[in-house]
């Protein structure tokens, strides 16, 4: 964790952002408050098996998607949002063209904006 200024110029304490390459190639750490500490995305986390830990809109537990690892580098996306959601490596070709890799897009308000590179 890392201490942060808020809006109001207080102090408070986060998870820490990602930076560079590594900002392109993980996802962020999100806080938990069942646990108090800060665990990966889509790994298990604090969650029970099966599941992985997500942001959507709060941090949460839901059933990981069949096939796809809780290791922290897969997404469950489609770039076409009429077309089936499905387990990607981040950093791999996966859906993109040729030459293109997966990679993120993370800040705070959207942590899970994928792009091609």
């Amino acid at each position: 964790m890392g201490l942060y200024d808020d809006e109001n110029n207080e102090g408070i304490c986060d998870c820490l952002d990602l930076i560079g390459e590594q900002a392109k190639s993980e996802l962020r750490s999100i806080f938990s408050d069942d646990t108090g500490v800060c665990h990966q995305q889509h790994t298990q986390g604090p969650c029970e098996y099966g599941q992985w830990f997500v942001l959507k809109n709060t941090p949460q537990c839901e059933p990981a998607p069949e096939g796809c690892p809780t290791d922290g580098r897969h997404i469950y996306w489609n770039p076409d949002p009429l077309m089936d959601k499905k387990c990607w490596e981040i950093w791999s070709q996966g859906p993109c063209e040729e030459g293109q890799l997966i990679h993120l897009a993370q800040d705070k308000e959207e942590l899970q904006d994928l792009k091609k590179y």
